[in-house]
């Protein structure tokens, strides 16, 4: 057995070698992810984070004691969830506790100049920030942050309808003397040469994602633009080609149902050959879904999963995938709404957990210092005893918050199929990584 990559420090420091009892009855771990590269199987221990190569022929009794120690063999008996559950509780308790926000998301309007059939914010209020709210909310970051460097997301509604707000928040902290870098999520209309030019100068704007929904004609009738434009697809490449020639790492989500499969692989052919090369611009495929988190209009699972994968795989072979890499910290947040050093600012100063504005989930407000701590907390409870996540490997990277939308009723097959790949994916580039630099030891092995 070869270690690829060692646990990460804090499983390391908490759980410690595992001790090996030569009566006791081992298994494989739960909890481990296995592939297979050209030299043999790769595991990957996911709540330890450590990744281990069996060479070709080695079996895992032959590795028993170095697996062991590992976790990779656990008893038979052993309640791993449990353990991954206490030890998760352990890191929260000496992680030292957030004194200071350090990431504001800001929904600078919940208005947007493009009225998508498929928007989750349809029908929903749309609200715009005022010069005087803008000016109050970077106070408020620059008191809740204690003037420490910040993480700014710019998120809507569409964030570039209110370019103001953006303009007086980035100018207060910058005359404050405050370090900051931004992302936004937006569909990219208004993110034209000066405007990128003026992110990039004013706004720290280092990262957009940007959505395309279909090729020019089905572009153009989705979003349903409300400004006068003859083709808006074709200027929101050109404002792509505009970021990433800036600098400006640029993400593209395709959004993916049943209908659309054939014209999604056409957007593959047609951007990854357009944007590769010119910058860092990476393509995901997102796979629409309903309120309740499960997938439109796919008749059979398979169907889903092969839709899925035969457009990730064009993807991936234009070398332009967007991944994820494994994680290397124990888990101890699902995303900003669990996380007290995160906060998101809506249009009229209120505050929330989720940036998906969740309506009725206001806790409090940057103009007075009351807070509904109840509400804060409910955001942080987990839903955990679905029977699926017994036996899942990937417990100990997965967390269910009760309230969220997207998770609260738990995950499915083709969720699973699709995490379980991109992991095993990961664990493969994180084996060429170390073969590249250890190629001696493995032809020695």
């Amino acid at each position: 057995m070869i270690e690829i990559l060692p646990p990460i420090d804090a499983a390391a420091k908490l759980c410690g070698p595992q001790k090996n009892a030569s009566g006791d009855d081992y298994r494989l771990s739960r909890h481990c992810v296995q592939t297979q590269c050209a030299d043999g199987t790769l595991l990957y221990h996911t709540l330890t984070g450590a990744v281990c190569l069996l060479p070709s022929g080695e079996t895992l009794e032959a590795a028993r004691d170095a697996l062991v120690e590992r976790w990779f063999l656990v008893p038979r008996e052993f309640d791993e969830n449990a353990f991954a559950d206490q030890l998760r509780h352990i890191a929260g308790l000496i992680k030292p506790k957030a004194k200071h926000k350090e990431h504001f998301t800001v929904l600078t309007t919940t208005d947007c100049n493009a009225r998508c059939r498929y928007c989750y914010e349809m029908g929903r209020q749309r609200i715009t920030m005022s010069p005087e709210t803008a000016d109050a909310a970077a106070g408020y970051m620059l008191r809740e942050s204690g003037g420490r460097p910040l993480k700014l997301f710019w998120f809507g509604g569409e964030p570039l309808y209110n370019i103001p707000a953006i303009d007086t928040i980035t100018s207060i902290l910058r005359r404050e003397n405050v370090s900051f870098r931004s992302t936004m999520t937006t569909n990219g209309f208004y993110l034209t040469p000066d405007v990128v030019e003026k992110a990039v100068a004013d706004w720290s704007l280092e990262a957009v994602q940007i959505t395309i929904d279909g090729t020019e004609e089905t572009y153009n009738r989705i979003k349903a633009y409300i400004d006068h434009c003859t083709n808006p697809f074709a200027r929101v490449m050109d404002n792509i080609d505009a970021a990433l020639a800036a600098g400006i790492r640029v993400t593209i989500r395709l959004n993916v149902d049943r209908k659309n499969v054939e014209e999604i692989a056409a957007v593959i052919d047609q951007i990854c050959p357009r944007f590769k090369g010119k910058g860092n611009c990476k393509v995901y495929v997102a796979l629409l879904r309903s309120y309740k988190s499960t997938i439109n209009e796919f008749n059979t699972e398979q169907e889903l999963l092969d839709c899925y994968f035969r457009l990730r795989n064009m993807i991936k072979n234009y070398g332009m995938l967007r991944t994820i890499p494994l994680s290397r910290e124990i888990k101890l947040n699902r995303c900003k709404a669990d996380n007290d050093a995160c906060e998101i600012i809506l249009p009229d100063g209120q505050l929330e957990r989720c940036h998906h504005y969740v309506e009725g989930e206001q806790y409090g407000s940057i103009f007075t210092p009351l807070r509904d701590q109840a509400r804060i907390n409910a955001w942080k409870e987990v839903q955990k005893d679905y029977p699926v996540c017994k036996t899942c490997p990937m417990y100990p990277l997965c967390m269910n918050l009760k309230k969220c939308g997207g998770s609260s009723g738990g995950c499915t097959q083709p969720d699973r199929d699709i995490w379980l790949q991109s992991v095993q994916e990961q664990m493969l580039l994180q084996y060429e990584s170390w073969k590249s630099s250890h190629r001696e030891r493995i032809e020695e092995e």
